[in-house]
């Protein structure tokens, strides 16, 4: 399109082919150019209609009124108007030029209605910018015109956010000085541990034993650890209705299986149960602690029997030996740093004199819910301890008044078939998988349970053992006789420990495990006798 223009001759200066030959004039009668040409449709379309016949009548009307033999005193321009009525003629005589600027017209009158348009709109947008600047105008001049702001109002809003950031900052200085105190008595312990001596030292002022504390792998080594499903949450905290009966009956189906602090004093008391250091009702979880390894082992077989008995139930405990469950240590540890942790800190706290239960909790971070799970599980292991404490203090009172009676039970009373219901394989040419009355009274006697002390407890697991080593040859045989003529002095020892342990120890090993608990019983009634001599 606008090549048809550029290729209008260079002599036409821009002006309209067919006004030079007087075609499509404008009132004035003047020659227009190009684009006052497309000024209208109705212009373009009046010069698509003339035909090649029109045009050369045109041609030579302006022909004779321009040429120099007409024009006498006005030849040179009329010389220079003549050649420009030719070359307009010339250009519109040519079919494909025509068209060309036919075309070249059309383009030229869209572009000027899209500018119109454009113009159109840009004077809309005008309009509504006024508009809209008018209404922001009348809403200023509103607003300055009504009531002021409530400077008290104001105040009181700028009090809350100040205390709240003061809020938000105490809870997060809590928070950071918690967790500085569980790593410092993380730090501590661990210190501790390194530097920790396993002997007894005496104190020279007062002459009290002084017992080196116990660290984890002391505990772990000699406790039991359960575990059963946890107390799930009561259906009536999340819906109403008939679900609050099944969801109670859950609960209490739990609640039967989930054993208590008196519960196991009452069942591991007889066998050296002397600590519960870790218990949770909702993680399902109870550490009880022992005289002594062997004790410990016992009473892990005995609680797996027990729980085999009850294949039948879904829910029924898990024991294991609390040094052998996986990421146990960890947690204990977590536990007992937590529980010291918050000791100080409510120490610190009261020595402030700053209340901590009334802080608004909404603002703790969401990294400090594991340490609350922990201590809640530190503070319910502190009660059910002093529980247990207390239990333990009553089946030993209770202990102590039966032994004060007088018995007639013999010696066989103790030794039931269902306490010799494990059997030992040994080298023993034995078949006999339980002992009979001879087997057991010798047995009783060669641990020192003789007549006097036949209300002692033994288990199957002594029996065994002096089975064991009595088939060893002559040479156990005689030095477990001579073991057993020096503990003859000593009163109320016994080595409770397992049949299956037992059966894969060497003699040696069983003689110095049958006998350790022994020894041990003699140090302390020697430091008992040190202590009342001082």
């Amino acid at each position: 399109m606008e090549g048809s223009q550029w290729s209008l001759p260079a002599g036409l200066k821009g002006q309209c082919p067919y006004t030079v030959l007087g075609l499509c004039l404008p009132e004035n009668g003047s020659p227009v150019t190009v684009q006052e040409a497309a000024a209208d449709l109705s212009s373009v379309e009046s010069r698509e209609a003339l035909s090649l016949k029109a045009i050369g009548t045109a041609y030579r009307r302006a022909a004779l009124r321009a040429h120099p033999d007409k024009n006498k005193g006005r030849e040179t321009e009329a010389a220079a108007a003549f050649l420009i009525v030719n070359l307009a003629f010339a250009y519109l005589s040519s079919r494909e030029q025509r068209e060309g600027y036919h075309r070249h017209l059309r383009t030229l009158l869209a572009l000027r209605e899209q500018r119109e348009q454009q113009q159109l709109r840009w004077t809309e947008k005008d309009r509504e910018r006024q508009r809209f600047k008018a209404e922001l105008e009348r809403r200023e001049a509103e607003a300055r015109r009504g009531p002021k702001v409530n400077i008290e109002e104001e105040k009181l809003r700028e009090i809350r956010e100040r205390n709240e950031a003061l809020l938000r900052q105490r809870c997060e200085a809590d928070s950071q000085a918690r967790r500085d105190l569980f790593k410092d008595n993380s730090a501590r312990l661990l210190l501790q541990r390194q530097q920790h001596q396993s002997s007894a030292a005496c104190s020279p002022t007062s002459g009290e034993t002084v017992q080196g504390e116990e660290f984890t792998d002391d505990i772990l080594k000699r406790s039991v650890l359960l575990s059963w499903p946890p107390e799930p949450a009561l259906a009536s905290d999340r819906a109403p209705g008939a679900n609050n009966n099944g969801g109670t009956a859950a609960a209490a189906a739990v609640d039967a299986y989930a054993p208590t602090p008196a519960s196991l004093c009452a069942e591991l008391y007889g066998h050296g149960a002397v600590d519960l250091c870790l218990f949770s009702r909702a993680k399902g979880l109870a550490c009880v602690s022992f005289s002594s390894r062997e004790r410990a082992i016992e009473a892990a077989l005995l609680l797996q029997r027990q729980s085999k008995e009850k294949r039948e139930r879904k829910d029924r405990p898990t024991v294991k030996l609390a040094d052998k469950a996986k990421g146990f240590e960890k947690l204990f540890l977590r536990i007992r740093n937590a529980a010291g942790a918050s000791d100080q800190l409510q120490q610190n706290e009261a020595n402030r004199g700053t209340p901590t239960a009334s802080e608004p909790a909404e603002h703790a971070e969401a990294d400090e819910l594991d340490e609350e799970v922990v201590l809640g599980i530190a503070r319910e292991t502190e009660e059910a301890a002093g529980a247990f404490a207390a239990a333990l203090a009553a089946e030993q009172a209770a202990a102590t008044a039966t032994a004060d009676m007088p018995l007639s039970t013999p010696v066989t009373a103790s030794l039931t078939k269902s306490n010799c219901s494990v059997p030992l394989r040994s080298s023993s040419s034995s078949t006999d998988s339980t002992l009979n009355d001879a087997e057991a009274r010798h047995a009783a006697t060669a641990f020192g349970l003789d007549g006097a002390m036949g209300c002692r407890p033994t288990s199957a697991a002594a029996a065994r053992i002096l089975e064991y080593v009595k088939s060893c040859g002559a040479k156990g045989l005689a030095a477990a006789e001579q073991q057993q003529a020096e503990a003859e002095e000593e009163e109320g020892w016994e080595w409770l420990g397992g049949s299956k342990v037992a059966a894969s120890m060497s003699m040696q090993q069983l003689e110095v495990a049958a006998f350790g608990e022994l020894q041990r019983k003699k140090k302390q009634q020697e430091q008992a006798q040190t202590k009342g001599e001082s």
